[in-house]
């Protein structure tokens, strides 16, 4: 099985029987990472069986790859990987995938090289579709034939179509989803969402939020025209453009596990945006606490190029530095790993600036984002706060401080 460059689902080949791979026994998950990754380098499909496992178990760290009906997508993107590919695994019996303790058996295992664009996610969203189509699901489940699983996973991905609205109805529903990681629960949402207001008689356009940016996105006369606006995410999206329009803000578990009470619920409770581009959709008393952290997410979210980049230059230049020049090398001015230690100096300071700007992002809007990131920068430099009452300041706040003034800033351009 091979999938084509760009990963068009229209152009996939699944039709090889040893893609895959019946009653597997290993009995957790690490276990059955490790089996998948020895096979794909059998297969050809990887070179290293040990880089493969490791972007296996870094992808699981991020979020589950656990799915309801004890379906999973573990996926990795490697620079180990020769060609995009799709697996499927079945188990001998369920494994507890996560913490969270969570059934798994039945696997589609996604394989993109590093290089391969955003591949992976294309196939994901049609997987996803696979996934919750009950009928297509279960002969799935119910097969032992490799031959027979292989034409169905292929037949279904090339015929599955692109999501359309139905016109039967007067009433327009404009949908939202993103989770942090933006790959798996972002695009079955959407599909869940989907496949809930057709069965309920509504119009339905979802646009996606994911890790390759906005997908499907309203355009001005759809966005005049709706009804209702839904916004399942757990990070804080822009909802500007939904000025005077009614919006329900939730998160993006409730989108996939009761799309319908999701839906029911958005139409009763939902609320005007006011003028300043803020949702004053009420979520009750237990909703504030998840509320907060969407909101860090959403700046962790944005963090993280600052801390990879950062890593990596002073990761090389201390370490290949001292593995060059000896244990007791020090990067002096005017060495090459004295500058790359620079700029992962600066990347390390920018990223509190980061982490602060877009949590205030996610509350207040772009407004919010110059104000936090100046004032979480100073926060972490003692030596630029002017001393008060003679009393000066010696220690950085860091992540405290820009998580405190992301939110007190977010929360002050809001209101």
């Amino acid at each position: 099985m091979s999938i084509k460059e760009r990963g068009d689902p229209k152009t996939m080949e699944i039709n090889k029987p040893e893609f895959v791979f019946i009653n597997l026994k290993q009995k957790n998950r690490d276990d059955i990472l490790k089996e998948l990754a020895t096979r794909a380098v059998k297969l050809n499909l990887a070179t290293n069986q040990d880089e493969l496992y490791q972007a296996f178990l870094a992808r699981e760290k991020e979020s589950s790859t656990a799915l309801p009906d004890l379906f999973g997508i573990p996926h990795a993107r490697t620079a180990t990987v020769k060609q995009p590919a799709l697996l499927f695994a079945k188990l001998h019996q369920a494994v507890e995938w996560d913490e969270e303790k969570k059934q798994v058996q039945y696997l589609f295992v996604i394989l993109v090289p590093q290089d391969a664009s955003n591949t992976h996610l294309e196939i994901i969203s049609n997987v996803a579709k696979l996934i919750m189509d009950k009928n297509a699901n279960q002969k799935l489940i119910s097969s032992n034939n490799p031959d027979e699983i292989s034409k169905l996973i292929v037949s279904y991905l090339n015929s599955s179509a692109t999501q359309t609205t139905n016109n039967n109805s007067e009433k327009l529903i404009l949908a939202l989803t993103a989770c942090p990681v933006g790959v798996a629960h972002t695009y079955l949402a959407a599909e869940k969402l989907s496949e809930a207001a057709t069965k309920m008689g509504y119009r339905i356009k979802v646009e996606t939020h994911g890790s390759v940016g906005a997908k499907n996105p309203f355009s001005e006369e759809e966005i005049k025209n709706a009804d209702l606006v839904i916004v399942a995410a757990d990070i804080g999206l822009d909802t500007s453009r939904f000025n005077h329009k009614r919006v329900f803000q939730t998160t993006i578990k409730p989108a996939i596990h009761e799309p319908e009470k999701l839906i029911n619920e958005a139409f009763n409770k939902a609320t005007t945006l006011n003028q300043k581009g803020s949702n004053q959709t009420t979520l009750g008393q237990d909703a504030k606490r998840p509320g907060i952290m969407r909101h860090i997410l959403a700046g962790v979210s944005y963090m993280v190029p600052f801390v990879i980049l950062g890593g990596i230059c002073i990761a090389i230049a201390i370490g290949v530095g001292k593995l060059i020049y000896g244990q007791q090398y020090n990067a002096v001015e005017g060495d090459f790993f004295f500058y790359l230690l620079k700029i992962g100096v600066v990347a390390f300071t920018l990223m509190i600036g980061a982490l602060g700007a877009f949590i205030a992002n996610s509350i207040g809007g772009r407004a919010a984002i110059a104000p936090a990131f100046i004032v979480c920068v100073l926060a972490n430099t003692p030596e630029a706060i002017f001393p008060i009452a003679g009393i000066k300041v010696v220690t950085a706040m860091g992540f405290i401080g820009s998580i405190f003034f992301g939110l007190a800033i977010g929360f002050t351009v809001k209101w």
